[in-house]
């Protein structure tokens, strides 16, 4: 995990066009030893995007993964090869390759796979590479529960910790900061929120007056989501 962690803050950074730490806190474990404790680290796990509002239940917030136990493109129509783009196809030869050398897909390599595709493909091409990448062991997990469908009915029922108070799920809540991403990608188009990212300063200022009009986000809220000082003019 140090090793991925060390991975990943490089190829963020990069991305990102930024230096510096990326992780608060080295990484630390807590092995689940019981079946009890397995489920409900799996429920707690699992319900991170619904305790952020980010969505309704669990299995429909794509990087949970858990949708991709029972479906290769839970989030897609399925690729037909031979009706696919030019674009489609090279990106999908591209994954094949690199997972069979064993090479993970670095940002940038990521970047020129979906610069020709469109939203639909993206989609398809995403759901693609998770399906094609994914090491969990979904019948190990399911096996804790009895099956797929009583495995879900556990993590609706098990929002939080375990010894939290259970909130009325009917209020209307979501995360500010997604909620900035998408206004910002329907507003400017961004295919991808990293190329946001790597704006000059003065760029980045003109998002930051954008966001703060147009959003009930606090003004270090937007600074921090635009990796950015507070401007001292307001």
């Amino acid at each position: 995990m140090q090793n991925l962690q060390s991975m990943f803050a490089k190829e963020n950074n990069i991305a990102c066009h930024r230096k510096g730490q990326l992780f608060k806190s080295p990484f630390g474990s807590a092995p689940k030893t019981s079946d009890k404790r397995v489920r409900t680290n799996i429920a707690y796990v699992a319900n991170n995007p619904v305790e952020r509002y980010l969505a309704k239940y669990a299995e429909n917030y794509r990087w949970t993964f858990l949708a991709y136990a029972v479906s290769d493109n839970p989030f897609s129509k399925p690729i037909v090869k031979s009706k696919a783009s030019k674009g489609l196809k090279k990106a999908i030869a591209i994954v094949d390759t690199n997972h069979a050398s064993q090479l993970h897909l670095r940002y940038q390599t990521l970047s020129k796979l979906f610069e020709s595709l469109d939203k639909t493909e993206c989609n398809q091409l995403t759901d693609y590479i998770i399906a094609k990448y994914s090491i969990i062991d979904y019948q190990a997990a399911i096996s804790y529960f009895g099956s797929y469908d009583k495995m879900l009915t556990a993590i609706h029922s098990n929002t939080g910790d375990e010894h939290d108070i259970k909130e009325d799920k009917s209020v209307q809540h979501d995360d500010v900061y997604s909620r900035m991403t998408k206004l910002l990608i329907d507003t400017y188009h961004f295919k991808d929120i990293h190329f946001m990212l790597g704006l000059n300063v003065d760029k980045k200022i003109q998002l930051f007056n954008f966001l703060s009009t147009h959003t009930d986000a606090t003004s270090f809220q937007i600074a921090k989501y635009l990796r950015i000082e507070i401007p001292t003019d307001l």
